[in-house]
């Protein structure tokens, strides 16, 4: 039965019941999945609607903390999704998809009899685990057989990259919130157009929207049944609504394809465009455009780490291997960093070097780096917290500098100031991290980028749980569309090299370091002020000693900004200590010292790896190993339907390309084709809020029907009540007992066409554009 389901699992977002979005993603071919909710009326209401539509083959989601028993669901569900923590032996005569946090779960699931896994990652809204989705799949793959589904940073990018790394398909949700077929409160759509992804947080285990209202109150530390309690609510400042960073794709999924349909065609079209062009363009191999204009091997940075790599030694051990090293400057003064370079530079050569910098340091100490610089010439820099103008001021050195983008916001800002080479590191880096995880930032940024019609002057590095062939084939293939433009891609490794045995023998760590690395299966953040997050190995005493410093802090003053800065100090030399075995040069501390004293940074990856390796191996593992991966990878066909191909190949001089209708039982064109599609008879006899039978209907009384007092029939076809909202169209709500309602009604079916063609805010040549525009009214109406 498992072998049946599609690619594309569509579920009905928030935790609100919403069965015209599943019965519109049963007509695409995609499983619609009704999320139960927590209203046993709306849940009844939803489940019987979808049977009197006669969807069979759906699913449904039963929430956490819901019980719900089997002999409520009708047999047309044909699939039932549970959370991994939730003992599901009663559904197993359905099809049970366990929606997994973590590989303890999958393993629990899948002993239960699960027949497949949804790997639901730390992006996504509602409960949640530590792993990203990126990481998540990596470990799933590993470790199971069954069939994987992806919950999490999805777009139509990285369900490609999905498909590559090994899922069977993925989940959209919180994606779906715009859509036409989407019935949320206006005022939940309003918050979720405006999102970016940030606008979400960890609360009891459970990511939701967070945008509080003042006025409103709510538990500002709840427990996690308190935050289940109040999930799938529709008020974001008293309730928590189960959102994921992914909602940040709503918009532009409602505004580029507008239907349930347009999206799941999308990423159907895209998994076959995109796996091809991975495997032919090959933007991740060796000698790739990247690598051939840097003058290296591989497409591969080794990313800076402070008081880390600042060995030459094994800066020219990554050379050698065919990468490119970076010396971490940071605050090194000028004479260090003369020093440092020069040493550099004597034992790579004519080999290729980077530095990395803050531009976020005191202008007069950057500008004294800059001069250290100009003088030694390293082939490219990385700025840290960077902006264009300081990138400038290098490339007119002569040195390639990328700089670290965060938000389609400030890549827009960059790119409009001239800056041509980018860092997009996603949250499950290790150190200092960003907001977003690396599908959701990607997908933003390739997205953006698509759009900018200089792609072949670009460099883009993607960084962020990358480390072996399968995790780059993932970034191939979503990348894959700007390699096909010009844009030349490349990789930014950072905790790989930790695993590696020449840190270790060069002295860029110590052995202490990497052991822990080898053991650490799980990371933590630790926040020292909003938005400044570092992760760090959870297997150290180090993340204790901080919470237990911040929580003291925070109660002896009241002065937030005094706390942060006394954190920030805290975390001073912490890296050093656990990297080098002490403070300062010379005081080695015991391993236990260690443990307590310092901040093992370190990448979400680190639960990926056990061993340790070579440089070169684990180089040759990500480029090569990426396209021997892609090579096996199976060809997937993108296929048109009948229908489409008939189109395509017959054009005809008049295409309808956005409809609209209310038409009685039917509030919108997809419930009016499910109506004739299943032979729906929506004749009733008049509703008494209409008018009245008794006064009015009389089928005997020939004189009083011939005169227009009386009618004959009480059948007839009525539309729903329609909302209208006389301030979106400009008129004044005083004026609509003027207005004929066939003209409102009219004008809205309008508006709805517009929307659904594409045409409601984007730009068309109107010089070419006519509009006739016909309404008539009825005198029931």
């Amino acid at each position: 039965m498992i072998n049946t389901l599609p690619m594309v699992l569509g579920l009905t977002p928030f935790e609100i019941p919403n069965p015209f979005l599943v019965r519109n993603l049963h007509h695409t071919g995609a499983l619609g999945i009704l999320d139960l909710g927590r209203d046993e009326a709306q849940r009844r209401r939803a489940v019987k609607r979808l049977e009197d539509w006669n969807v069979e083959g759906f699913g449904v989601r039963i929430p956490e903390g819901v019980t719900i028993e089997k002999e409520s669901l009708p047999s047309s569900v044909k699939v039932v999704v549970v959370e991994g923590n939730v003992d599901f032996q009663e559904f197993l005569d359905r099809i049970v998809l366990v929606q997994v946090t973590s590989s303890e779960e999958a393993e629990i699931a899948q002993k239960r009899g699960a027949h497949g896994l949804i790997a639901k990652g730390a992006e996504s809204g509602g409960r949640i685990g530590e792993k990203t989705s990126f990481i998540l799949l990596q470990m799933l793959v590993r470790s199971t057989k069954l069939p994987i589904w992806v919950q999490g940073g999805i777009g139509i990018r990285s369900a490609a990259a999905c498909i590559a790394g090994g899922a069977r398909g993925v989940v959209l949700d919180s994606q779906l919130a715009l859509l036409r077929e989407s019935r949320l409160n206006p005022d939940v759509k309003k918050l979720i157009s405006s999102m970016n992804g940030t606008e979400t947080s960890l609360i009891g285990g459970h990511r939701v929207f967070t945008r509080p209202d003042p006025s409103k109150k709510r538990s500002s530390c709840p427990s996690v049944q308190e935050v289940i309690a109040r999930l799938g609510g529709s008020d974001p400042a008293i309730e928590y609504i189960p959102v994921g960073q992914d909602g940040s794709f709503a918009k532009q999924f409602a505004d580029e394809y507008s239907s349930v349909q347009n999206v799941v065609r999308a990423i159907h079209r895209a998994v076959a465009e995109q796996s091809r062009l991975a495997q032919e363009l090959k933007p991740l191999g060796p000698h790739s455009p990247l690598a051939e204009c840097l003058g290296i091997e591989y497409p591969i940075f080794q990313g800076p780490m402070s008081r880390v790599t600042d060995c030459p030694e094994f800066a020219l051990k990554i050379a050698e291997a065919g990468g490119m090293p970076f010396m971490a400057l940071f605050v090194l003064s000028p004479d260090e960093i003369r020093s440092l370079l020069q040493k550099t530079r004597d034992l790579l050569g004519e080999r290729a070097f980077g530095v990395g910098l803050l531009g976020f340091l005191p202008a007069e100490m950057f500008e004294k780096q800059t001069k250290v610089l100009a003088e030694i010439k390293p082939s490219t820099a990385i700025i840290g917290g960077g902006r264009p103008a300081q990138a400038r001021l290098l490339e007119s050195m002569g040195i390639k500098t990328y700089l670290h983008v965060p938000s389609s916001g400030l890549l827009d800002m960059y790119l409009k100031e001239g800056t041509s080479k980018f860092i997009f590191e996603g949250r499950e880096c290790g150190g200092h991290i960003g907001m977003l995880s690396s599908f959701v930032l990607w997908e933003q940024q390739i997205e953006r980028l698509l759009k900018y019609d200089k792609l072949e002057e670009l460099h883009v590095l993607f960084s962020g749980g990358i480390h072996d062939a399968r995790s780059a084939a993932m970034v191939a293939t979503m990348a894959a569309p700007l390699a096909a433009r010009g844009c030349r891609i490349g990789i930014l490794l950072g905790t790989g090299y930790l695993f590696t045995q020449e840190a270790v023998a060069t002295g860029a760590l110590q052995l202490e370091f990497q052991k822990v690395a080898i053991a650490c299966k799980e990371t933590v953040e630790i926040e020292s002020a909003p938005g400044h997050v570092t992760r760090v190995a959870a297997n150290t005493d180090y993340p204790h000693f901080f919470a237990l410093t911040k929580e003291r802090l925070l109660q002896e003053s009241p002065d937030r900004k005094t706390v942060w800065a006394a954190l920030e100090e805290l975390n001073i030399g912490r890296l050093r200590t656990a990297a080098k075995g002490g403070p300062s040069d010379g005081v080695m501390l015991s391993p236990d010292d260690q443990h307590k004293e310092g901040s093992y940074m370190i990448g979400q990856l680190s639960s990926l790896r056990d061993k340790t390796c070579t440089v070169r191996r684990l180089h040759r593992d990500v480029a090569e190993g990426c396209n021997k991966f892609l090579a096996a990878m199976p060809i997937v066909e993108f296929n048109e339907t009948p229908a489409e191909a008939a189109k395509r190949s017959a054009p005809v001089d008049i295409a309808i390309v956005g409809m609209a209708c209310i038409y009685p039982d039917a509030e919108d064109i997809e419930s009016f084709w499910s109506n004739i599609i299943n032979g729906k008879n929506s004749i009733i006899e008049v509703p008494g809020n209409r008018w009245n039978k008794e006064e009015y209907f009389d089928p005997k009384d020939g004189r009083t029907i011939l005169a227009g007092v009386k009618t004959p029939s009480k059948w007839g076809g009525f539309i729903p009540e329609t909302y209208f909202d006389p301030l979106t169209y400009g008129i004044p709500p005083k004026s609509l007992s003027s207005i004929d309602p066939v003209q409102l009604l009219s004008l809205l079916a309008a508006d709805r066409a517009l929307r659904d063609a594409g045409y409601h805010d984007r730009e068309f040549d109107r010089s070419r554009a006519a509009v006739f525009f016909g309404a008539e009214s009825g005198p029931e109406l």
